[in-house]
């Protein structure tokens, strides 16, 4: 009601929602994307004629309420009302990996917790985490092992655990951003995960979507953004074999 005019619709949209999340939580689904994929299927066949949104408005809504709730900085949402507390570990859960996602050669902590690396997707996306950060998480996802040196302020990886020698074969760490070598062949594995699991990349789309906005996604790629390809072929990369 504080961003639409209010109406009785309102209430009934957030009753499901509502009810979807909990039912959601209560089967022990705890990461945001599985959340946001759940609200937006068992949504499709509500009746949004008076209302102004759809299923999927409500979806990233849900995702951006239930980040906040953990004490997650999002974008363009008044603060929940009445959430559930999320912060509160489920028992046998390791607690949640924190970082600052420095953009430095050091040390580069990633995220643990299925709603940090939601965000972390969102971010990776956007912009929002730089260059460095976001290739090292897909090095690290590949197999190559950070070593990061103190003295020289600088960061190395070993191949030796990399299972696909093909990235080897590069000489040099793989760079995602410069040169188009490196992220033609990650859009290549990425191809071949898809295969192997008989998806397609289009059935990645929903959740480019959720994580950038229908409108501006439209108009990223419209619009021929390099750099926003890249990073669109390394968050799909991360999401669908990495772990994310």
């Amino acid at each position: 009601d504080s961003e639409w005019i209010p109406r009785d619709i309102h209430r009934k949209i957030g009753d499901v929602a509502g009810s979807l999340v909990l039912e959601a939580r209560e089967n022990g689904m705890h990461d945001a994307s599985g959340i946001l994929f759940k609200v937006a299927d068992e949504m499709q066949t509500f009746d949004f004629y008076e209302a102004d949104i759809n299923n999927w408005d409500i979806a990233n809504k849900v995702s951006d309420l239930l980040l906040q709730s953990t004490g997650k900085d999002v974008c363009c949402t008044s603060e929940p009302v009445n959430a559930p507390d999320f912060t509160k570990e489920d028992e046998g859960t390791a607690p949640a990996q924190t970082s600052s996602h420095p953009e430095s050669g050091m040390a580069i902590e990633l995220p643990e917790d299925p709603f940090d690396k939601y965000q972390f997707l969102q971010q990776a996306l956007d912009g929002r985490l730089g260059q460095t950060v976001v290739s090292h998480a897909v090095l690290v996802s590949l197999g190559f092992n950070p070593v990061p040196d103190a003295v020289k302020g600088e960061m190395s990886y070993d191949s030796c655990e990399v299972d696909d020698s093909r990235w080897r074969e590069f000489g040099a760490v793989p760079d995602f951003f410069e040169g188009a070598e490196a992220i033609e062949y990650l859009d290549t594995c990425l191809q071949r995960e898809l295969e192997e699991q008989n998806k397609r990349e289009e059935d990645l789309d929903a959740l480019i979507e959720a994580l950038y906005g229908e409108q501006a996604l439209k108009v990223a790629r419209e619009g021929g953004d390099e750099e926003f390809v890249r990073r669109e072929t390394c968050v799909k990369w991360l999401h669908f074999a990495g772990g994310y």
